[in-house]
């Protein structure tokens, strides 16, 4: 069954001449345990297959990926504008047996969080109906995928999140009710997608909710459960101190304290120095013949087409997140980015040895730095 879904997806990029005669431009392919990208640009599928892994272990904070072995991957196809018959940057077909499918206008103004967005829709949407059957995929909440969304692109570009107070500041809340009840499949206001996220951060940071029952309530919502109820629910205590506190006013006051909190930029050491590690990991690699061990070799492996094409990958990452990299942590990060490039352009030995010299050095004078900060903030 799958071949087949999949031949016939390949089918619709392969543009017909005047004479009916199809014009086979060459068609790659990567895929993960849940999605499969298809292009016609290895390093933008690439770039995509990476993207989406990163998507996926993020939303698994909040929904519990743990019992998932989708029957089918989700297949995500990279179209240039001759290509598009739909509207806007993105959509998610539903086919029958659950089949999800991800087509994205591929072109240079697609922005990043679209394309995180474009992610989350589509494997939220996969895991509803894995999870809950083929109904769910018509009630999965809006703000749910909104908000993850938004948030996993914060999580490259952190500076982002002023565009979204700043449309906190201009729009009035939507009223509670309307944000929890709207599905993704209606359409979006404008204002939608800042008050799905600032309603996330609210939740996440209640002492009521916390982030254990935060997830609890978007796997309730994913179920197709009305959640407004149930946040009434934990939030009984607060209304029975505070006889004049309704729902409505909790998400006013609530929403106005996101807007006039002033949120740190970086990233913690920690996720940053995890992030620098999840780099130069070649697990992945690995397990598709590679022969790297680590990245000290990477020198002797560097022509090797497969591996070319995943540093071009995860050098775009660091680009993208380099803004975010805590600073004890921004040299580490912009030197193993210059390291990938020697490597991809192949320079001298001599010149690759001292990127390479220069990275290692890098990490290990931030990991230290890091455990005498710790120290010190410890006495």
């Amino acid at each position: 069954m799958r071949p087949c879904l999949f031949l016939t997806c390949l089918s619709v990029l392969l543009p017909l001449t005047s004479f009916g005669q199809t014009v086979r431009e060459p068609i790659v392919s990567a895929s993960n345990a849940y999605f499969e990208v298809v292009g016609f640009d290895q390093r933008s599928v690439r770039y995509v297959d990476e993207l989406s892994q990163s998507v996926v272990k993020y939303c698994s904070t909040y929904v519990n990926r743990s019992r998932l072995t989708f029957p089918q991957r989700i297949l995500v196809s990279l179209r240039p504008n001759d290509y598009v018959d739909f509207e806007g940057d993105y959509r998610v077909l539903v086919a029958e047996q659950g089949f999800v499918t991800l087509d994205v206008r591929w072109e240079e103004s697609l922005a990043l969080e679209q394309m995180c967005l474009a992610l989350t829709e589509a494997y939220l949407t996969r895991y509803a109906i894995y999870e809950y059957g083929p109904l769910a995929a018509t009630v999965v909440p809006a703000w749910i995928v909104q908000a993850l969304g938004v948030d996993c692109h914060l999580k490259f570009r952190s500076a982002q999140f002023l565009s979204i107070e700043r449309a906190l500041r201009r729009q009035a809340p939507v009223p509670l009710q309307e944000l929890l009840k709207t599905s993704i499949s209606l359409p979006q206001s404008a204002a939608m997608k800042a008050d799905s996220y600032c309603l996330f951060l609210v939740l996440r940071s209640s002492q009521l909710i916390g982030r254990t029952n935060l997830a609890r309530l978007m796997e309730s919502g994913l179920r197709g459960t009305d959640l407004f109820p149930a946040i009434n629910t934990y939030l009984a205590p607060l209304f029975a101190a505070q006889q004049e506190m309704t729902p409505d006013n909790w998400w006013t006051r609530q929403r106005d304290a996101i807007v006039t909190t002033n949120f740190e930029p970086f990233g913690t050491m920690l996720l940053s120095e995890a992030w620098i590690d999840s780099l130069i990991d070649f697990e992945a690699y690995r397990d598709q013949g590679g022969e790297l061990q680590s990245i000290r070799g990477l020198w002797l492996s560097r022509q090797d087409e497969a591996l070319r094409v995943m540093l071009q990958a995860r050098r775009d990452l660091i680009i993208l997140r380099l803004d975010q990299v805590n600073p004890v942590y921004f040299n580490a990060a912009r030197s193993l980015g210059v390291l990938y490039e020697t490597a991809l352009d192949d320079d001298a030995a001599h010149v690759y040895l001292q990127a390479l010299i220069q990275f290692l050095d890098d990490f290990e004078n931030a990991k230290e730095l890091r455990k005498v900060t710790l120290k010190l903030l410890q006495e």
